[in-house]
């Protein structure tokens, strides 16, 4: 899939997040609304569903140095998946685990 604009990568990239612990959350999807708006977020939510979690996170990485370049931009999008990650008020063992393994892995 391909992002065309920052927006469009935010959105995925918190949809992914908002995914990890297998349950998208009312609050999370009205903070992604909220932020992005909900034409924006109607589109892209129904194409992440369509795609397998791998290709969700290969999504991620193919755009990750175009819209978040270098170690300061990949410590702000950490950043914002860490915050989506507690809007539904539970920081979960398995987004705490899957936070470990994206901070490996979009460093590296």
């Amino acid at each position: 899939m391909t992002l065309n604009s920052k927006d469009e990568f935010l959105t995925y990239a918190s949809l992914y997040a908002a995914y990890v612990d297998l349950d998208l959350h009312e609050d999370e999807i009205v903070w992604i609304r909220d932020q992005f708006g909900i034409e924006l977020y109607e589109r892209i939510h129904n194409q992440f569903k369509k795609q397998s979690e791998f290709t969700n996170l290969q999504t991620i990485i193919d755009h990750k140095e175009v819209y978040f370049p270098g170690q300061s931009g990949t410590q702000d999008l950490l950043l914002l998946m860490k915050d989506l990650f507690h809007i539904d008020g539970d920081y979960s063992t398995l987004e705490k685990i899957s936070f470990s393994f994206l901070t490996n892995y979009l460093r590296n």
